[in-house]
């Protein structure tokens, strides 16, 4: 729709403000005491121009031929729109909302459009499919994406992208992590059940005999067992990996049942390793270990 045209009698320019309007509610005509209300030509100006700048704001060119433009505008301004990409595509503002990415038939790549097309133009992308192909979010021209050319939507991401009306598109929610960002416990990414327990795996983690679990903050817990460590005797056990800064606790106990008086203990410890102490009277004896370090 476009408020300008009109039947006839229309003007070049804009009208004026009426210099001492009537401020209040329309009212009927009173014979002989008031008359009706006259909106006069600044009122249906002011109408006019409101609804067609929410029309030219969203990108469009007013029109009388489509009279759903107006629904259309509000739909780009809230980010009402629900859109499916299983394909290349280049995104515009008829676009603006949600849209779902299925890269099942193969990697995606998804161009945005100009930054300086419309301000707080958005689009939140939600990645629908488990395959292992890419998708890959990317600029138009020379534009930015939270200061890079392009991002990846990886498997469960979604991220929402807001222009600035210029050249840059800003992210506004954290992207969920990959399996090597969570273990790495990189800053700015959320962590969902699947990569909570991926981001305690990997490097972080080893379910051997002898091993280790690193937990976020900086706190190690390493286990194992000595070999036969005879009486009176001490020897040096290393852990399956070094503490980064401090061995903070070390305890020992018996490896079995003893038949005689077993007695182990810890003399020393350090970063890398401790020396565990066999003062039993039974003879050789072999003893399990947990550590706990930073």
């Amino acid at each position: 729709m476009d408020p300008r045209n009109y039947l006839s009698g229309a003007g070049a320019t804009p009208p004026a403000a009426p210099g001492s309007p009537s401020n209040g509610y329309p009212q009927s005509a009173v014979p002989g005491v008031s008359p009706a209300t006259k909106p006069g030509p600044f009122w249906y100006y002011k109408i006019g121009e409101s609804l067609r700048n929410i029309i030219t704001g969203a990108g469009l060119t007013p029109s009388d031929t489509d009279l759903a433009q107006l629904e259309e505008a509000l739909r780009r301004h809230a980010g009402a729109h629900v859109s499916l990409i299983n394909s290349n595509t280049t995104l515009g503002p008829q676009h603006a909302g949600l849209v779902l990415v299925d890269a099942t038939s193969g990697n995606v790549t998804i161009t945005l459009p100009a930054a300086a097309t419309l301000a707080a133009l958005g689009y939140e992308f939600r990645r629908t499919d488990t395959s292992a192909s890419t998708v890959t979010i990317q600029r138009a021209g020379a534009d930015t994406i939270e200061s890079v050319t392009s991002i990846a939507l990886v498997v469960r991401g979604r991220v929402r992208l807001v222009a600035d009306g210029v050249s840059a598109w800003h992210r506004t929610t954290l992207q969920i992590a990959t399996a090597a960002e969570a273990q790495a416990f990189t800053q700015e990414k959320l962590l969902d059940g699947a990569m909570l327990a991926a981001a305690l795996q990997g490097g972080n983690q080893s379910l051997a005999a002898s091993g280790y679990q690193k937990l976020p903050g900086g706190v190690i817990f390493q286990w194992g067992t000595t070999g036969a460590i005879s009486s009176a005797v001490g020897v040096v056990q290393t852990f399956p990996i070094a503490f980064p800064s401090e061995c903070l606790k070390v305890m020992m106990t018996l490896r079995g049942s003893p038949t005689q008086n077993y007695t182990g203990s810890v003399v020393s410890k350090t970063t890398t390793g401790f020396t565990a102490w066999n003062y039993s009277t039974g003879g050789a004896g072999s003893y399990e270990w947990f550590a706990v370090g930073k």
